[in-house]
């Protein structure tokens, strides 16, 4: 059987649709990472930076699910060190699974800082504690759904948003702190000694649970 050879020109043609082909499969965008029902996307972007889903996984509290949380890096990091020492813009996102009220997430909260910061470092965070509290404080209840985000920029400060469906028609309010030591003391409650929960600091760490 003789197969009908192939002109220059066909060949050409051929090799530029699977050179597409190819480029097509490669920029597709990766799946989105669902964890307890909640997606988070492979990738975001914060203003000119482009972040990437460093880990994700939920925080159990009496054997069930309280949030799912998402840790964006501009590069990936495997160590609580690395996380904190990368220069550009980082987010924490938390989703609630279940209704809390603000008193409970404030006291899971101020435990996890006390637990991982020592009294020196929370001394010089005083005036941010006690207006994370007050933000915090005046959501009165989260509900299923409703988020919490955490957000570090390259200049050092951090800003706080919660978007909570039974408040101002469910948009976001946000509440920004320039102390740069903030961000450290606050994600230590995930990644410090003696984090909220263990496997979910794994997790956002991208290893194995």
């Amino acid at each position: 059987m003789n197969f009908p050879t192939m002109t220059a020109r066909s060949m050409k043609t051929l090799s530029l649709a699977t050179l597409g082909l190819t480029l097509s499969l490669t920029l597709l965008p990766a799946s989105a990472m669902e964890v307890a029902g909640v997606n988070f996307r492979p990738s975001i972007v914060i203003g000119k930076a482009s972040l990437m889903l460093n880990g994700a996984g939920v925080r159990q509290q009496s054997s069930a699910g309280l949030y799912s949380a998402g840790l964006y890096l501009e590069k990936k990091a495997a160590t609580p060190k690395e996380v904190l020492l990368d220069a550009g813009s980082k987010q924490l996102r938390l989703v609630m699974l279940r209704d809390i009220t603000s008193k409970q997430l404030l006291e899971l909260l101020s435990q996890g800082l006390t637990a991982n910061n020592n009294d020196q470092d929370l001394s010089t965070l005083v005036s941010e504690i006690f207006g994370a509290s007050m933000f915090i404080g005046d959501q009165g209840k989260l509900s299923r759904g409703d988020a919490i985000q955490i957000d570090s920029s390259p200049s050092g400060s951090t800003t706080i948003t919660i978007t909570n469906s039974k408040l101002r028609g469910g948009a976001p309010a946000s509440q920004t702190f320039n102390n740069p030591g903030m961000f450290k003391a606050m994600m230590s409650i995930w990644l410090g000694e003696r984090p909220a929960d263990p496997k979910l600091k794994s997790a956002l760490l991208g290893q194995p649970v």
